[in-house]
């Protein structure tokens, strides 16, 4: 409230002419008191009086209110530094074989009746994506970027992207594309029992990038849905016969 008034008051000060008239009209007045001069009802100068002080606080209203929108229309312009996760995850299986084999890369999977009798299997899925750290209209530093994966079922275990050590320095306009990798291992688990979990699970998981940027106190973040949709797609091919 001070603050306010301090700022307030001198602006309405500021806009002193307006009560001139008023002020004029006034001091006629008190001179008649004193000398022979035409009368005037104390209303009219009152009222002239009235009238210019609320012009004068009217004016220094309509100055903080146009500051404040030129304030406001920068804010909106400016765009700050920031870090998003972009385009959609490839899905694809690095290594899928029943529980009781050893384990084959995708290149030398078991034969196709390994599959037959819909046997525990462990799989190993990754999604590669895209990051873009950008520095905004006036560059920035982000840093402590920290991930994570929602919504994912209790027996789907993620292994999330390695997080930049030192930080992320950009200038203004300045784009810096990341590749990151996100790996998703699920073991003993039967291809049916696996798809079940998936369709039946009633959210996407979502893979969550959070970082702080410098200068702000409030943490931002970025999210990405990973569809349940793409991940069958990836493992279809392995579907028992």
């Amino acid at each position: 409230m001070w603050s306010s008034l301090q700022e307030f008051v001198p602006a309405v000060l500021k806009r002193w002419w307006a009560t001139v008239p008023g002020v004029a009209l006034g001091l006629w007045s008190l001179v008649g008191l004193f000398r022979a001069t035409p009368q005037l009802a104390a209303w009219v100068w009152l009222a002239v009086f009235g009238f210019g002080l609320m012009l004068a606080t009217f004016l220094a209203f309509h100055q903080a209110r146009t500051a404040r929108d030129d304030a406001i229309s920068r804010a909106d312009q400016e765009e700050l530094a920031s870090f998003r996760l972009v385009g959609k995850p490839k899905w694809s299986v690095t290594d899928a074989f029943p529980y009781n084999l050893e384990a084959g890369r995708l290149e030398t999977i078991p034969e196709p009746e390994h599959w037959k009798g819909n046997p525990e299997i462990n799989f190993y899925l990754a999604a590669d994506f895209q990051a873009m750290a950008h520095g905004g209209t006036n560059g920035g530093y982000l840093y402590d970027i920290r991930w994570s994966v929602l919504n994912l079922p209790a027996a789907v275990v993620a292994t999330v992207p390695e997080i930049p050590e030192n930080g992320i320095g950009l200038q203004p306009r300045q784009s810096v594309p990341f590749k990151p990798t996100l790996y998703l291992r699920v073991e003993q688990m039967t291809y049916s029992n696996l798809r079940s979990l998936l369709e039946n699970s009633p959210i996407d998981p979502v893979l969550l990038a959070s970082y702080g940027r410098k200068g702000s106190d409030q943490p931002d973040r970025s999210e990405l849905v990973l569809s349940r949709h793409d991940v069958l797609a990836a493992l279809s091919a392995f579907e028992p016969a």
